[in-house]
């Protein structure tokens, strides 16, 4: 058997790149329901009358891990309200703006932030904040800003015309 001219290499490169490109890259509905609620409006067990209650958080990267961490704070407030886990549902949305619209619009009931994106979101909804948590029993946190003992920056006046990067845009620390 022969060695593959270049042409028929181009073109089973060509083929392998395609099918890589529709089997792992293309979009579906299954990828669009990350950003949905843990279930549909009506989950299963319950009735379109019960009363339900949507938590909102923002988390751009990894909405599933996200659900799966408010999950146990979802199943405690379902217990304590007598209701159903299924009557407490969570919403993962990509943005400040997004949970503000689905605040207004009533999609989400309870959101829970620190404070730089709560006040985003209540400067953008119709929205109240209605209680602030302590974080390890203090009302703020610091954050700190590591620089390598071998950089010029030894101040926060070093960092004049310097880029910082966050992990958010609507850091609390950054802002």
């Amino acid at each position: 058997m022969s060695d593959p001219t270049l042409h028929e290499r181009i073109i089973y490169f060509t083929f392998s790149l395609l099918f890589l490109l529709f089997s792992t890259g293309c979009e579906n509905d299954k990828s669009n329901n990350d950003w949905k609620t843990t279930g549909s409006l009506h989950p299963e067990g319950t009735h379109p009358d019960e009363l339900t209650l949507t938590i909102g958080d923002i988390d751009p990267d990894t909405p599933r891990l996200r659900m799966l961490k408010l999950r146990p704070l979802a199943s405690h407030m379902a217990r304590e309200l007598g209701w159903k886990d299924s009557q407490i549902k969570i919403r993962i949305v990509k943005s400040i703006e997004e949970a503000a619209s689905l605040i207004s619009t009533g999609e989400i009931d309870l959101f829970m932030d620190s404070s730089y994106p709560s006040m985003l979101v209540q400067q953008l909804s119709n929205a109240q904040i209605i209680l602030e948590i302590p974080v390890q029993g203090k009302r703020s946190y610091k954050s700190l800003i590591l620089a390598s003992k071998k950089s010029e920056i030894k101040s926060l006046d070093d960092l004049d015309d310097k880029t910082i990067s966050l992990q958010e845009l609507y850091s609390t620390s950054g802002f």
